[in-house]
């Protein structure tokens, strides 16, 4: 069993605001800010639904780098750490796309104005980004990337709690990425993923999902009283890989993470008092996930939602921006609507709130499963 771990400030931006507050009241409200991306294809335009980041219009080259100083400056001033405790904060930067964004942008660039020497990644290396965190924030601790698809930024909240909890790391930074780039949205629409209007999670009639874009981070630090999300802690969690299919995991191996999960955090299902669910809408992973979870708990789910219709699926940063957001509303004892949920499957047996509900004390579980079977589980305390 960890000991459990407190967020001391964030940072974000995504398509429901620039600050924690902010879209947190969007998400309980039901906002979908939801766009229609146009992209170069082959024969046609390929029109897609997405959910960019609202109110930051850069070039495509500085976007990136922008957003992520903001979030990081933002979180770091919020948990008010002083110079030397920065000068030892751990970096846990995790993505799917890292700076894949900028090479895009630099490669369209150099093929306008210098075609022959153009180079389609001229930026290599997963540890550009947390090395350019560091140099810029004085974080001298030591650096991890994490690219475990959509569990990379759960994963890089267990192995901080980790660190800290062992006594390695008094504090450390976690950051997720994403932003909008070429290569995800034409990769999971090859795929047939890729929602026609809306996604709709464990819906009878959901179609797939629907991208978005976030850039969050978030200082951990031992338990305390203060910061934006006061009587709530990281308890623990787990994390697993099924190597059953490089695009599909099975129920069997979400319930056992589930309990592994809760094993970690010294807790048994009953305790569970809600679910934050992976919920990205595509019909074989809400059904692994509803079946999954019906090994742990049985017939009857606690009250079940997923944040993916307002935020986008956000792959590789959704592990903390949608941590922070639903911790952000239980804050106010309330969890968000699956906004577009219409019709149960009765395959499922899995109903997600359609109106917020109430969220009374104790222990919350949030699921991230992703590509290759990397699956993830935190378990969130709210006190009394």
């Amino acid at each position: 069993m960890n000991d459990a771990t407190s967020i001391l400030g964030t940072g974000l931006h995504c398509a429901l605001g620039d600050d924690l507050d902010t879209a947190a009241a969007a998400l309980l409200a039901g906002h979908q800010p939801l766009v229609t991306l146009e992209l170069d294809a082959l024969h046609s335009p390929l029109r897609l639904p997405y959910l960019p980041i609202i109110g930051v219009e850069l070039p495509s080259r500085e976007r990136l780098y922008y957003l992520l100083d903001s979030a990081v400056a933002a979180a770091l001033d919020a948990a008010d750490l002083s110079p030397t405790a920065r000068a030892r904060t751990g970096i846990f930067l995790a993505s799917s796309s890292m700076d894949i964004s900028v090479s895009e942008a630099r490669y369209r660039h150099a093929l306008t104005n210098e075609a022959s020497a153009a180079n389609p990644l001229p930026l290599a290396g997963y540890g550009n980004l947390a090395a350019r965190l560091a140099a810029r924030h004085g974080l001298k601790g030591p650096t991890y990337t994490f690219n475990t698809a959509c569990s990379s930024a759960a994963n890089a909240l267990l192995y901080a709690q980790r660190l800290i909890g062992a006594g390695t790391l008094d504090h450390a930074l976690v950051i997720g990425s994403e932003v909008h780039n070429g290569l995800s949205c034409y990769g999971f629409h090859s795929l047939m993923l890729y929602a026609e209007k809306t996604t709709r999670p464990f819906d009878l009639h959901r179609q797939g999902l629907v991208l978005g874009e976030a850039v969050a981070a978030a200082v951990l630090g031992r338990d305390s009283d203060h910061g934006p999300l006061d009587g709530l802690r990281l308890r623990g969690g787990a994390t697993a890989c099924d190597t059953t299919s490089t695009t599909y995991t099975t129920p069997e191996h979400i319930a056992a993470t589930v309990h592994a999960a809760l094993a970690d955090a010294g807790a048994t299902h009953d305790a569970v008092r809600g679910i934050k669910a992976h919920g990205t809408g595509t019909p074989s992973n809400d059904q692994a996930e509803a079946l999954g979870l019906r090994r742990v708990f049985g017939r009857t789910l606690p009250p079940l939602t997923s944040i993916k219709p307002q935020l986008g699926h956000t792959l590789g940063a959704c592990g903390l921006i949608e941590t922070v957001l639903f911790m952000r509303t239980l804050a106010d004892r309330r969890m968000p609507a699956t906004v577009g949920f219409n019709t149960p499957d009765p395959e499922l047996g899995a109903q997600p709130l359609t109106t917020p509900a109430p969220a009374p004390h104790g222990l919350y579980l949030l699921n991230y499963f992703g590509f290759g079977g990397n699956n993830s589980v935190l378990v969130v305390e709210r006190a009394a």
